[in-house]
């Protein structure tokens, strides 16, 4: 998640490439990107899990990967 925080952090580290866009710009900017990947990482994830149950059975290794995925779809 991107806090306060973390995106002046990400403004300082530009060195100034990125002068000509105002912070607010920026926070916009860095908030959507977020928005996609988090989007794209929630479908690879459903992906996931509906192949690992669709698989029949489930090892241990298997049964953790079903519990991690769906605690991080939970979280959308």
């Amino acid at each position: 998640m991107l806090t306060p925080e973390r995106l002046t952090e990400m403004r300082r580290a530009d060195n100034g490439a990125l002068n000509f866009v105002s912070m607010r710009a920026f926070e916009i900017i860095a908030r959507a990107v977020e928005a996609e990947v988090r989007k794209q990482d929630d479908a690879l994830i459903r992906q996931m899990l509906e192949a690992l149950k669709t698989a029949g059975c489930y090892p241990p290794s298997s049964q953790a990967a079903i519990a991690a995925a769906k605690a991080r779809l939970a979280e959308s």
